[in-house]
């Protein structure tokens, strides 16, 4: 299935340059080809939908490379919230500070002390 005119439909509800599954989905409600969001991501932007394209991710090398070159700090977000083992978490801090990493988020509401632990 194609659908015409589906980038510069979905490009006329982004504010910028940066056009996600949330505008392409606005789009597919607006043309009629699905009757709310929900469902235009269940057929066509979710990963088993017909347009689904998978991102593509940097590495953390890349990502602190670029962070630091911009002047900022590399900081790893929310790591409790990550589906990990804690062996691979524990994997995640170790290259994120040989990498470089500056920083962690250690405190959030749902946090517990065993995710305290670690010092980048």
């Amino acid at each position: 299935m194609s659908v015409a005119d589906a980038y510069q439909g979905a490009k006329q509800y982004a504010q910028g340059d940066i056009v996600s599954r949330a505008h392409f989905a606005r789009f597919l409600v607006e043309q009629g080809y699905v009757k709310d969001i929900k469902r235009a991501f269940k057929k066509y932007l979710a990963k088993s939908g017909y347009a689904y394209v998978a991102p593509k991710w940097c590495t953390i090398a890349e990502a602190i490379n670029v962070i630091h070159a911009a002047g900022g700090q590399a900081v790893l977000a929310h790591p409790s919230r990550y589906d990990m083992t804690a062996t691979k978490l524990n994997l995640l801090l170790t290259e994120f500070k040989e990498l470089g990493g500056d920083a962690m988020e250690v405190s959030q509401s749902r946090q517990t002390k065993k995710w305290m632990i670690y010092e980048i």
